[in-house]
């Protein structure tokens, strides 16, 4: 489920992988007449040239390149540009530069645009554009024009990018040792395509691997977003889950926790959890102990020994601990933090206007409460340390609040209800209506401290789902603060489209109906429908469905 390209059958040498024609190719010449047919600006540099292109052309749903940009990554948050002063700070000073020169780069770029046509960038923003720059970045390749290759004078590269030619990962390890070449860097860019082809025997089920040119590692954080000598060094990208699996059966096992053995992430890449053996009615599935948990009091604690704002709400406290441990390397919690989703635009919250126009007006109205609740919150950690949350900010902090919200688990404290984050335990999906397979205890109760325990409620098989229940929650509910909708839910109408005059009520989508539709092509057609408020619709929609923005 990860970026990357597998060979589905023994290729050998040789062989052409793909070759991407010119018409498939958008080269900066491409992009800068593109933007002029639109009366758009056109920027100087080739970069900021594609990305502007990019930017304008993706709110276009029948342009030629919409199934490619469908398949880039709609989360840019490994990439320094996106992270926080602190932990910037924390980067090798090349990096540190490297990172501090591509800010003011993007800053620069965005300013030309401001200044050669205001009302455009208006209708846009600096935080859309930087997305669409780190894209480019990440993604295009250096080419040269005809007249080109044999000047004897050097000239400066073309840029272009290529469709399917931008899957490949990287090779991390020995020189040369990629399997996968391509023929357009020593070759003119003369319309008849580039190649990339196999340049050693590839089994089935390999990587497919290209070399993205011998690159400092500065280079390859900030411009690329990872690290080719981290990753060489620590081996093959490991699964989160099972990296927290491990880390629960060394520290929490013998704190008093338990775990079934056999269970992992789902096969399919999506969030959830599966057991790989059989489960009898009645086993514990799991059991945290205390030690494993972050409660209000822990977040609390935390805070005040780092000197730092401590919030009165309890998902605001949580939230905030967060914030400050995720940048903590040898936290104790670091296994489970990075198990947690880094992308949360499946929240309402996170949607832009143009989405949320189609929520009823109720949820609306919840999403405005939502929001002054996070400004409230904000606005007391700005009143007790100004220096604290210049250093995070805002979106940070309500990244980690939309964590919290979706994860958080009630437990009593000497009468009084109090909040929790618990590892594996905030891992199971949800199944409502008495359909849960799992189920657990300690809410009715003074919590003494004692683990929490959940055990299969039937018998389980092998290869199963796991589900619990997040209790009996309206739709609005679990939309806002969990961002899906059940579609069985009894509330279940939670979207309104107006088409021709006339408007809708819908309900959102099953994840079936999602996997349907994109098998037949359904949501590319509704995409492509002559009214753009359908395509608006459907992303909308297929954020709603549970595990549906992964599927739609």
């Amino acid at each position: 489920g990860k970026r990357g390209v597998v060979a589905p059958y023994a290729l050998e040498r040789g062989r052409t992988i793909v070759k991407v024609p010119h018409a498939c190719a958008l080269t900066d010449d491409d992009a800068a007449e593109g933007l002029r047919a639109r009366g758009a600006p056109v920027p100087d540099e080739p970069p900021a040239r594609l990305a502007t292109f990019l930017m304008v052309t993706r709110r276009e749903p029948d342009h030629f390149f919409q199934p490619w940009y469908r398949s880039m990554p709609i989360d840019t948050s490994n990439f320094p540009y996106r992270w926080s002063a602190e932990a910037r700070a924390r980067l090798p000073k090349d990096a540190r530069d490297e990172a501090e020169a591509q800010t003011a780069k993007i800053a620069r770029w965005w300013a030309e645009l401001e200044a050669r046509n205001a009302t455009f960038a208006a209708a846009y923003d600096v935080d859309a554009f930087a997305h669409e720059v780190l894209l480019v970045s990440s993604r295009s390749f250096g080419v040269q024009a005809v007249g080109e290759v044999d000047s004897p004078v050097q000239l400066p590269r073309r840029h272009a990018m290529m469709p399917v030619a931008d899957q490949f990962n990287h090779h991390v390890g020995k020189k040369h040792g990629e399997n996968v070449g391509y023929d357009f860097m020593s070759k003119a860019w003369d319309g008849s395509g580039y190649a990339l082809t196999a340049w050693r025997d590839v089994a089935a089920g390999a990587e497919l691997e290209t070399s993205y040119g011998r690159r400092a590692r500065a280079d390859l954080v900030v411009n690329y977003g990872f690290s080719a000598d981290v990753a060489a060094a620590n081996g093959p990208a490991r699964d989160a889950f099972a990296e927290m699996i491990e880390w629960f059966e060394t520290e929490c096992v013998p704190a008093g926790g338990a775990l079934a053995p056999g269970l992992s992430r789902m096969a399919t890449g999506t969030r959830g959890v599966e057991t790989a053996r059989a489960i009898e009615k009645g086993a514990v599935v799991a059991s945290v102990p205390a030690k494993c948990f972050i409660t209000e009091m822990t977040a609390a604690a935390g805070l005040r020994e780092r000197n730092v704002p401590v919030p009165t709400s309890n998902v605001a406290k949580l939230a905030t601990y967060l914030l400050v441990t995720k940048l903590e390397p040898d936290h104790f919690f670091q296994p489970y933090y990075r198990s947690l989703p880094t992308d949360t635009s499946n929240f309402p919250y996170k949607w832009p206007e143009r989405e949320q126009k189609f929520l009823m007006p109720e949820v609306r109205e919840t999403l405005k409460d939502e929001h002054d609740a996070f400004v409230k919150w904000w606005g007391e950690i700005e009143r007790q340390n100004a220096t604290f949350a210049a250093r995070y900010g805002f979106d940070a902090f309500v990244h980690e609040v939309m964590l919290v919200q979706s994860r958080f688990f009630g437990v009593t404290v000497n009468g009084k209800k109090k909040g929790a984050l618990v590892p594996i335990g905030d891992a199971f999906n949800h199944m409502g209506q008495d359909r849960e397979t799992i189920s657990y205890e300690f809410l009715d109760h003074d919590w003494d401290g004692s683990p929490l325990k959940y055990t299969a409620r039937g018998a389980i098989a092998a290869g199963d789902e796991l589900f619990d229940s997040y209790g009996e929650k309206s739709a609005t509910d679990m939309l806002v603060n969990y961002g899906f909708v059940e579609a069985s839910t009894a509330e279940g109408v939670a979207f309104r489209v107006v088409y021709n005059n006339v408007t809708y009520t819908l309900e959102p989508p099953s994840e079936n109906f999602l996997r349907g539709a994109k098998a037949v092509g359904l949501l590319s057609a509704l995409s492509r429908a002559g009214d753009s408020d359908w395509r608006d619709f459907v992303a909308a929609a297929a954020k709603a469905s549970r595990r549906g923005a992964a599927d739609g």
